[in-house]
Order: structure tokens, then C-alpha cells, then sequence
């Protein structure tokens, strides 16, 4: 099936239990029957809806152009609580950890918010107060206690989960707007703004590096995340490169160019298999076989 909403839809979209979940910039969030493409509900928006979609227990979670994040039932289209103190747009997608939601906006803040009602718990600034500096773009993770974010501003920082406070905050590697963890938490990854990616220790309270890796890929500032899994980190590149590399050692397996556009987040089925879109309006699903 297809379902055409006249206008662009930027945020990536979740499923879960036979919904599909996603926006709009037709100022629409919509919950489809993952298997007709049926309309289940829709909730009509102030503005474009331009973030990507998170759903935990039953409840999507995604940000609006109108200021405002939304906490909706994925069954019934309820929406259970807005948070509507944001002073510009979202475009990340939202991490739930340790009950609590956790996303920047173009307002130069970042929020940790409660998933039972909305409310405020902190919000953090870069102390830069130019919104194109904001950690917006990025995808929040969470490991040990602490999220980690990058930004515009190429820091990489590392907030305490319960406070907002910051842990370590670190210039010197030019990381922008992409990170990533691995699946047991120890590892928090990086794609650099020139040819690298780094792996920092995600259990510690210190910028320490386990590896940093020249994958040649060049000027890079595509705001798409590393993904590891299985042992296989997935990265994609603005020049249509999408490389797998070793997640321990930062070891470079393999590298395939797809076409000349800008690659997405890819989403990795196994260490040896994923799919991922691009810019070029393509979808794609490619498989290691060596």
C-alpha cells in the first residue's frame, strides 16, 4: 500500500502493534493500519510536523512545528499531554530513558521532560544563543545514567539523566549533529566533520577515547546517525557512501557507494543487512555477503 499526504514528510516513522506513526508538513500526525494503510485517527496540527516519531508502551512521542510535543495513544489518537513551551520547531526524534522524554529543538535548548505528564523536569543550553547552534538535529542517547548529544557548535556532550548537569562536554574531536551507542551501552559514537569517527567510553565521567577511525569519507556534515548492531557500526554519508565498520575497534570492513546523495539514518536488521533511504527519494535494502 501507499498513503500520499500531499506534502513532505520529513521525520522518520515508528510502528508498534500495527500502527504506523508519523507527520506531516501538511500540519498532520497520523496513526495508519500498518498492513492496509488504513487512516486509524489523525491529529491536526498548528504547523508542519517535521520531527520523527518514537513510541514506548503504546505512546508516540513526536515534536511540531507549532512549538509544541505531542504524547498521543497510538490505538485511539488521544493525545494524553502536550508540552507547549518550546519556542521553535522539532526535528529529532525523542528518547525515552528512565521515564523520562528527552529531545532538543531549534530554540537552543534541550529538554528532559516526564512521560507521565509532560512536565518539565530540566532543560539545558550550550550557552549559545544563536538557534542554528542548537542540539536539534541530533538523536539523543542514553547509557549508565547519562545522554549524550552533539550539536552544530561540534561538541560532544555528556548530561546527567536525573539533573541536566553536565558530565563532560568536549570540542576536540569536531563531532556535528550525529551520535550513536552501542547496544550494551559501553560505547558512544561519533561522525566527525573531516574523514572520522570516534567511539568515547560511555560508562565513565571523562572524555576517554577507545578508538578513533580515518574513514576517508571526507567534508562531512550529513546529520545521520551511527548505528551499531551485532558488532557491525552502519554510518552513512552525505556523498551516497554508506560504510560498515568494526563497532570494537573502529576498523573500516567495507565500504559501498549507493548513489551521489545525501544517505539517511540507516536502519541495520543484523550486522550483515540493512535498510536505508536517501535523499534521492530511493529506498534501499543492501546485504554483506563476504
Amino acid at each position: 500500500w501507499t498513503f500520499d499526504t500531499g506534502m513532505r514528510i520529513v521525520g522518520s516513522p515508528a510502528v508498534s502493534n500495527g500502527v504506523v506513526v508519523f507527520g506531516s508538513a501538511n500540519y498532520n500526525i497520523y496513526g495508519l493500519d500498518a498492513k492496509t494503510g488504513e487512516v486509524l485517527w489523525k491529529h491536526t496540527t498548528e504547523q508542519a510536523v517535521m520531527g520523527a516519531t518514537t513510541i514506548h508502551e503504546g505512546v508516540a512521542y513526536i515534536g511540531g512545528g507549532d512549538g509544541k510535543m505531542y504524547a498521543i495513544d497510538i490505538h485511539t489518537g488521544v493525545v494524553k499531554w502536550t508540552f507547549d513551551e518550546l519556542k521553535n520547531y522539532v526535528l529529532t526524534r525523542p528518547l525515552v530513558y528512565n521515564d523520562k522524554l528527552y529531545f532538543g529543538t531549534w530554540d537552543t535548548y534541550f529538554y528532559a521532560l516526564r512521560i507521565t505528564d509532560g512536565s518539565l523536569v530540566w532543560k539545558w543550553s550550550n550557552g549559545k544563543s544563536n538557534p542554528k547552534l542548537s542540539p536539534a538535529s541530533v538523536w539523543p542517547v542514553a547509557a549508565n545514567g547519562k545522554v549524550f548529544i552533539t550539536a552544530p557548535d561540534r561538541y560532544f556532550t555528556c548530561l546527567d539523566a536525573e539533573t541536566g548537569d553536565e558530565v563532560w562536554r568536549t570540542n576536540e574531536y569536531k563531532v556535528r549533529e550525529t551520535v550513536g551507542i552501542s547496544k550494551d551501552g559501553q560505547m558512544v559514537y561519533s561522525k566527525c566533520m573531516w574523514d572520522t569517527i570516534v567511539a568515547l567510553d560511555a560508562r565513565v565521567d571523562e572524555v576517554v577515547p577507545l578508538w578513533v577511525s580515518n574513514a576517508e569519507f571526507g567534508y562531512e556534515h550529513n546529520p545521520a546517525m551511527p548505528m551499531e548492531k551485532d558488532g557491525t557500526l552502519w554510518v552513512s554519508t552525505k556523498n551516497g557512501v554508506l560504510l560498515g565498520m568494526d563497532a570494537k575497534t573502529g576498523k573500516v570492513l567495507w565500504r559501498h557507494k549507493i548513489g551521489n546523495s545525501i544517505l539517511n539514518t540507516p536502519l541495520p536488521l543484523s550486522g550483515k543487512e540493512c535498510i536505508f533511504t536517501s535523499s534521492e527519494g530511493t529506498i534501499t535494502c543492501i546485504k554483506v555477503v563476504r
